[in-house]
């Protein structure tokens, strides 16, 4: 975390353009709730949120701001898809459980905008439709695939031909490829902040600057503490995925990380920003290591890719997004990068997120895989209900132990080095 600055967030191009985060300070003395949530990014602030707009008193306690982890440092695309298609999740989960959370996560756009609105939060939300593209006829035959697949299911989904993909994004590199047009963009940082102070608004209490110590169970109580206070609840959501330090080591074990590295532009001017994704979508492809572009409200140019960014100016990757926006839009003349940052995100075993539960009181989400924004705020909505009741047998994800990612520290170096390759010959393709 040593690229958090003194605001609590990384020097990213959401920390410049958000809006205010509410007024919060640390933990001081002792304190009571029925919940204590451990992380405020999209699943301990969307969860505070949904318990206590029910009634429920809960303690919201992170370790640095609001959203300072993936939640806020994200490319901010609402999908809300899993990359795992409705078939495979049925095969992984059987049935049943698959259906249900086949159900609720597809529904996960409807969910996010829904707070959007309801709750009136400015984070410059579009839903336009996100554009998955590919090059390749093996990557086409596979987005053909999932377009049938989750068209044949009533997902919102169109085919794009060539032709007709490069007049919606102004990209000429692509063969084809589909628009979600249930998809759409947001500001992460603003939409994390905007459910926070939603959930202030409900009664929830959330102290930032607390980084927990320990959580230790006291008969039916747990009890939390932090350097300056205690917090005393009948349940616990660990709720930092990828960021959990120091209280529970092993989460960050059940998964594999991937860090990605995003950059943007200064503002594009009005005629090149006319020519650019003008629908306001964005655009991604499924190459081994795959790019994702959409313009900010203000005209900005930004891409993502997988991978840490160059420790040096003397590496080959050092201006890698530079490349990337002069690649797919060669008419920008290779804009000038205002901003780069990175993060990490969780990759579970099976890139579905799932809920681990050491005690019925104790409840750990985790492994997003890189679709966070709609499954960590339906996660929040999942959590509040299984605190409040809900039998296990109702609950769309599925429920496992936590155990270490398989060759965990293999695959990471396997991600690093393939990544780093790919990123080259991305680079001259």
């Amino acid at each position: 975390m040593n690229d958090i600055g003194e605001s609590g967030q990384p020097p990213s191009l959401w920390a410049a353009t958000a809006t205010p985060a509410p007024p919060t300070g640390p933990l001081d003395g002792a304190a009571d709730a029925d919940v204590v949530v451990v992380g405020a990014g999209l699943t301990g602030c969307s969860t505070a949120l949904h318990l206590a707009e029910r009634g429920t008193s809960v303690i919201l306690l992170e370790a640095h701001e609001i959203g300072s982890g993936a939640s806020g440092r994200n490319m901010g695309l609402v999908n809300p898809h899993f990359r795992v298609l409705p078939t495979q999740v049925s095969a992984l989960l059987g049935e049943e459980l698959g259906g249900r959370m086949n159900a609720v996560f597809a529904a996960g756009g409807d969910t996010v905008f829904g707070l959007i609105k309801r709750h009136e939060i400015s984070c410059d939300a579009v839903r336009t439709g996100n554009i998955e593209a590919s090059f390749t006829k093996r990557g086409l035959a596979e987005l053909r695939a999932t377009h049938d697949e989750r068209l044949s299911l009533g997902a919102p989904f169109q085919w794009l031909e060539r032709n007709t993909l490069a007049e919606m994004t102004g990209c000429e590199r692509y063969a084809g490829g589909y628009i979600d047009r249930g998809a759409g963009g947001i500001q992460p940082l603003s939409y994390v902040r905007g459910l926070a102070r939603a959930a202030l608004g409900k009664g929830a209490r959330i102290h930032t600057r607390s980084a927990v110590n320990t959580i230790a169970k006291l008969g039916d109580l747990w009890r939390v503490t932090t350097d300056r206070g205690q917090a005393t609840a009948r349940h616990v959501v660990v709720a930092a995925d990828a960021y959990t330090e120091g209280v529970m080591p092993e989460i960050r074990a059940a998964m594999v990380p991937m860090w990605t590295h995003i950059g943007a532009s200064e503002p594009l001017s009005p005629n090149l920003r006319r020519t650019i994704m003008p629908g306001g979508q964005s655009l991604g492809d499924n190459a081994t290591v795959p790019r994702y572009y959409r313009i900010d409200r203000d005209g900005r140019l930004v891409v993502v890719t997988l991978g840490r960014a160059a420790r040096s100016v003397l590496s080959p990757l050092s201006d890698w997004d530079r490349k990337a926006m002069s690649w797919a839009f060669p008419h920008t003349g290779a804009p000038k990068i205002v901003y780069r940052w990175q993060g990490v995100l969780g990759i579970s075993p099976n890139h579905l997120p799932f809920v681990h539960e050491p005690e019925p009181s104790f409840h750990v989400p985790l492994g997003y895989s890189g679709r966070g924004i709609t499954s960590a705020t339906v996660m929040g909505k999942i959590l509040a209900d299984r605190i409040l009741g809900q039998p296990s047998g109702e609950c769309p994800v599925p429920l496992f132990p936590l155990a270490p990612a398989p060759y965990r520290l293999l695959h990471g170096l396997y991600f690093r080095a393939a990544l780093y390759a790919g990123r080259l010959v991305s680079m001259v393709r």
